[in-house]
């Protein structure tokens, strides 16, 4: 086999060992009692992101999708911060996630 074939290859092999090893961490998960509390989450600078799909190949929980830029689920994300490693552009960053907060005003009578 030529080496460009056989890189093609080993990539097509990588491509389904990641697509299996996320849907075997999303089955613990669900198994083990469901999502976790996550205290850190990516965060995605639209101005920096290329779109280039390397944080969306690297993420066990297939919390990151592409379109023109990369889209965060913060429901299947587990904080793990392997998008902000792999992103060339450093396009990426964790941050706690917001919390909104409704306020109640009350009247007295």
């Amino acid at each position: 086999m030529k080496p460009k074939g056989e890189l093609q290859s080993l990539r097509a092999m990588a491509r389904a060992l990641e697509a299996r090893l996320s849907f075997l961490e999303r089955r613990i998960r669900d198994i083990d009692g469901g999502p976790k509390p996550v205290f850190s989450q990516p965060r995605i600078d639209p101005e920096k992101c290329l779109g280039c799909g390397l944080c969306e190949g690297s993420c066990p929980a297939g919390a990151i999708v592409i379109g023109r830029t990369a889209q965060v689920f913060a429901d299947r994300c587990v904080g793990c911060g392997r998008c902000v490693e792999v992103c060339p552009q450093g396009a990426i960053t964790m941050g706690v996630p917001r919390i909104h907060y409704r306020r109640q005003i009350g009247r007295s009578l």
